[in-house]
């Protein structure tokens, strides 16, 4: 059977191959240099050691000295790096999908569609266990893993200046309808988990 891809496609597929041959290590020191935002209390800290949580992906036990670990107290570090991370260096400075160059001003996308957006970024490919979280989240109201998205958010966001130019989070509204029957706004959830993780000073939340 013969197949025609669009440019697009095979874009996306010459960006697939490439991001493979893309040494993991620099992912690894990525992922190894963040650091827990902010430092727990002294007093969640004895508490994390008395009862320590357990890895929301694989249920292994994190253990009562992993508190300052940057993800803890949802996953151990190995779940983190597994992560599909959007790459902080090759990706598309407008949309902020992944890209063959590095720090790319415009991606063939943005060359050809015209998108009303100034710039877009995302921690994340919108794949694997991310998807099913967030789909967790919005459609089975697992309301706890707002938490969790949250911290990976502002995760994402760490040792970069990206947010800096900014003032205010403005959750993405949901239509009133759609509000009444869900019971609530993940994006109001999510903005507030970013920005308790962000530190001070961090953007207000300015929700419509």
């Amino acid at each position: 059977m013969w197949s025609t891809l669009t440019k697009n496609q095979e874009l996306a597929q010459y960006i697939s191959l490439f991001c493979l041959m893309l040494p993991e290590t620099l992912m690894d020191e990525f992922v190894k240099s963040l650091r827990h935002p902010p430092p727990p209390s002294w007093w969640l800290r004895w508490l994390r050691q008395l009862l320590t949580p357990h890895c929301w992906q694989y249920g292994e036990v994190l253990g009562g000295k992993t508190y300052l670990d940057p993800a803890s107290p949802f996953l151990c570090t190995s779940c983190l790096i597994d992560l599909p991370w959007n790459d902080p260096v090759y990706h598309c400075q407008k949309c902020g999908n992944r890209s063959a160059e590095p720090n790319c001003l415009l991606c063939h996308e943005c060359l050809e569609d015209v998108q009303n957006i100034d710039e877009s970024r995302s921690g994340f490919v919108y794949n694997e266990i991310v998807l099913d979280w967030i789909l967790q989240l919005k459609f089975f109201v697992q309301y706890h893993l707002s938490s969790l998205l949250g911290r990976l958010l502002a995760l994402s966001f760490q040792n970069r200046t990206w947010l800096v130019k900014f003032d205010s989070l403005v959750p993405i509204p949901l239509h009133s309808s759609r509000l009444s029957k869900r019971g609530f706004s993940q994006s109001l959830l999510l903005a507030h988990h970013l920005r308790k993780n962000l530190g001070e000073p961090a953007p207000e939340i300015n929700p419509h």
